[in-house]
């Protein structure tokens, strides 16, 4: 559906910047010194030399090169605590603990320019959450208005909460960054959107004036505007903020169901 987003997932600005930095030295002997506790060095070398290439389901390449094979491995790694049910599956035992922060930190760099605030050159990654946003706001306002509503809930992946935190402007989640070396050290996505990540937006109504407070994974956090009662925001206040934001991308707040995938379509 989002055809410049996907175009840009595969072959962004930020996908030569990523892979100059993961194949750098330290990522190249990481690397070998994972896959030679499993591969022969004269395998080891055909892999290197891209004898070899391994696609998903989709024919995506998944693995063509050591730097992929062992981050391939990681991922594993660090799902397996999710599969303890399935058998002793312990990928940790595999790395050392200075390869796992090293990895950890490149998965961190890849979240941020696939999904978050990625580079200065572009908005794309997180204005594609802007239709969410948009629904947040019309469903948040009914609820205010007709006085029915105890709840709203929506769930999707952990990962939709990167572009969310991004486009909400929330301190952290937010800011461009252009070199992969200086993400880690701005943006830490097990943060952002750990397991079981959540965003709350808490209304609270004297009948009169609306306030709102915002929570992620229970912890109170601020708005990116003005207020005298922190935590608490004027729900107006919070409203026309979003509101002017997602006009820039050209959502209105009255935009259909249509008009907000045939965007998706054309836009992103």
């Amino acid at each position: 559906m989002a055809t410049k987003y996907n175009e840009y997932v595969e072959d962004g600005d930020w996908v030569k910047l990523y892979e100059d930095y993961v194949t750098q030295n330290t990522g190249t002997r990481y690397a070998k010194e994972v896959l030679l506790q499993f591969f022969s060095e004269d395998f080891y070398q055909r892999l290197n030399a891209g004898e070899f290439e391994l696609k998903d389901e989709k024919g995506k390449v998944k693995l063509s090169n050591p730097t992929e094979a062992a981050s391939n491995l990681y991922e594993l790694y660090i799902i397996s605590s999710n599969i303890k049910g399935e058998g002793d599956f312990e990928f940790g035992r595999y790395f050392t603990a200075n390869q796992l922060k090293w990895y950890e930190s490149i998965d961190n760099i890849n979240d941020f320019y696939e999904k978050g605030p990625s580079l200065t050159s572009t908005d794309l990654p997180q204005n594609i959450i802007a239709p969410l946003v948009k629904e947040l706001i019309v469903s948040t306002d009914q609820s205010i208005q007709q006085k029915d509503t105890a709840g709203i809930f929506r769930f999707a992946h952990a990962e939709t909460i990167i572009p969310l935190s991004s486009f909400l402007d929330i301190a952290g989640a937010n800011v461009s960054i252009d070199r992969p070396q200086d993400v880690t050290q701005n943006w830490n996505g097990s943060v952002i959107s750990p397991m079981g990540a959540n965003i709350q937006w808490i209304l609270y109504s004297n009948g009169k004036d609306v306030l709102v407070k915002m929570l992620r994974n229970e912890e109170e956090i601020a708005f990116p505007i003005e207020t005298k009662t922190y935590p608490y925001y004027k729900w107006e206040d919070v409203k026309t903020y979003y509101q002017n934001k997602l006009q820039k991308v050209g959502l209105s707040l009255d935009s259909s169901l249509e008009d907000n995938i045939e965007l998706l379509q054309k836009k992103f």
